[in-house]
């Protein structure tokens, strides 16, 4: 499906790579409006079981031959997670953080250890390193929405705010953070402003007509406290 020639090889045990051995070349790159689907978990369970298996031993090969490669560490920690030992992976993921190369790849990196974090019952240090990861990656929608979640889940209402009014500028409309919105709007008595807000949520997504309810009951809260 991907040949190679010119002097190009594939790297990597587990997800082969062109990029280091295309680094060594002159060759021009150009980026195509191809998708490739990967469909990767779309088997049994016992399939699922055999391939994780097989990557486990990969991958702990390739750590091996380089104890500091990332990419490897990365893929040991979601291993790792898969395999229900997800304390193990903390460490891992809290190396790859200490590299610190503030590519996108450190920041799902991060965000897994941020969920890891929370599974410990350590949401401050989950929350403080959601923060870290939007200040060194402030286009990666998904540690904001990760980090809103904390903040809304931990009553965090004003840091919580503060973050819509930088999400806003980077995604505008964006209906997973409208959606955090309205739940911030609700969770803070914000009942009135909430309502606009559930109605435009339902109209834009249609598999989100619930928030045509919430926005019903919202309004029928107001008016039952005289708010409208």
């Amino acid at each position: 499906m991907f040949p190679t020639g010119c002097g190009l090889n594939w790297q990597g045990r587990v997800h082969e790579d062109l990029s280091p051995s295309l680094k060594t070349t002159d060759l021009p790159t150009k980026i195509l409006d191809i998708p490739v689907h990967h469909y990767g978990y779309v088997k049994s369970e016992d399939h699922n079981l055999d391939r994780n298996e097989l990557y486990g031993r990969l991958v702990r090969k390739k750590i091996d031959d380089d104890p500091d490669d990332w990419k490897a560490n990365l893929e040991l920690a979601y291993i790792l997670v898969q395999e229900g030992r997800g304390r193990k992976a903390i460490p891992v993921l809290e190396k790859l953080n200490e590299i610190g190369d503030k590519s996108p790849v450190l920041s799902r990196a991060q965000a897994m250890l941020a969920k890891l974090y929370v599974a410990d019952d350590r949401p401050d240090e989950a929350i403080a390193l959601l923060h870290q990861t939007v200040t060194q990656n402030p286009g990666w929608l998904f540690g904001w929405t990760d980090l809103i979640k904390l903040l809304i889940d931990g009553q965090h209402w004003e840091q919580a705010e503060s973050a819509f009014t930088v999400t806003r500028d980077f995604f505008p409309e964006e209906p997973l953070l409208m959606k955090l919105e309205c739940q911030l709007m609700i969770k803070t008595r914000r009942i009135v402003e909430a309502i606009p807000m559930a109605r435009r949520i339902s109209k834009m997504v249609p598999g989100m007509q619930e928030y045509d309810r919430i926005a019903d009951q919202c309004e029928a809260l107001a008016r039952k406290e005289g708010l409208l």
